[in-house]
Parts: C-alpha cells; sequence; structure tokens
C-alpha cells in the first residue's frame, strides 16, 4: 500500500503548460461568447414583451371602446364628413373620445366630459398601458348605427406596434342623429 501511494507521488504525468493555458484560452472565448449574447437575447425579450403588452392593450382599448359607444345616444356628427363630435353615453353624459389633448400632446384616448371643467380622463388606465404605451386614433365617424373608429393603434415612444385597425361598434339602440 506504502508503495503504490510513493509511486502515485513520484508520477511525473500531468498537463504540460501550454495544455493549461489552451482550455484557458478555450474557457475565455466560451465565456466571452456567452455574456455577449446576453444583451442580445435581453433586447429580444424586451421587443417580445413590448408585442405582447401592446396586444393586450389594444384589445383592452377596444373593450372600452364598445363599452361607451355601443349603447351611445344623440350621436353629433360633422355634416359632411360624419366625423363623430360627441354623444350620449348609457349613463347619459355627453361626451367626446380625443387622442390628442388641446395642446396636441398625446398620452393615449381619453373621454372628455362635454359642459364640465374637468380634465379628461384615460379611456383605459395608465396600469394598462404599460410605460410609455398608449392607443390612439385618427378619427370616429357615425354611419347607418355603427361607430367607426379610424387608424386605431398602439403607439410607445413613436414607432408603431402594429398595423393601425379600423374598428366598427354597432350600436345597441338606434341613436338619433343630432
Amino acid at each position: 500500500m506504502k508503495n503504490a501511494l510513493h509511486r502515485k507521488l513520484r508520477n511525473q504525468k500531468g498537463f504540460t503548460l501550454a495544455e493549461v493555458l489552451l482550455a484557458v484560452l478555450i474557457m475565455l472565448l466560451a465565456g466571452t461568447i456567452v455574456v455577449a449574447g446576453i444583451p442580445a437575447a435581453a433586447n429580444v425579450y424586451y421587443k417580445v414583451m413590448d408585442g405582447a403588452n401592446a396586444q393586450l392593450l389594444l384589445s383592452t382599448t377596444c373593450t372600452a371602446l364598445r363599452r361607451e359607444l355601443a349603447f351611445a345616444e344623440e350621436v353629433k356628427v360633422e355634416s359632411g364628413t360624419n366625423k363623430v363630435q360627441s354623444f350620449v353615453n348609457e349613463e347619459g353624459y355627453e361626451l367626446t373620445l380625443i387622442s390628442k389633448d388641446a395642446a396636441g400632446k398625446e398620452e393615449g384616448i381619453k373621454k372628455s366630459y362635454t359642459g364640465s371643467s374637468a380634465e379628461p380622463i384615460l379611456l383605459v388606465s395608465k396600469a394598462a398601458a404599460t410605460k410609455d404605451m398608449y392607443a390612439k386614433f385618427d378619427r370616429i365617424t357615425y354611419t347607418d348605427g355603427a361607430f367607426i373608429v379610424h387608424d386605431l393603434k398602439v403607439v410607445k415612444n413613436g414607432h408603431e406596434y402594429m398595423e393601425p385597425i379600423d374598428f366598427t361598434v354597432k350600436t345597441v339602440r338606434k341613436p338619433t342623429a343630432a
């Protein structure tokens, strides 16, 4: 037993300096590749999450628009264009849906109560619109018992996250055009 241990200790076999340096170099290269790939993978992750959040926000916005417009009455439109100026919602309030405030700033679609001095309120809460993401539209028209929200889209930092859509809401009641 003692002889076997001595033979092991006296054995000169092992890795040469060149072999150890080559192994360290390979490990460094593999580590560099992995570290360089992390930001790229994170960037792809954030893009996928933004796309998913944009789809969720668009769906939530469509639901909120349907809730406001489906029971609308007393729709006021611009003559010749059918562009909606205001309508009376289910609760009996006259309101306008706006995509820009008076200063031209876009923060998302807002409900503005006609005749009220109150600030317009967001149609979809800030919690539903993540970070700098919001929904907006070009105009709303009304024809034959249906509202059409033209060019409804989701925007974040000036970047549109999907093709704009025209969203149609048929009214449950036949509103009277004012």
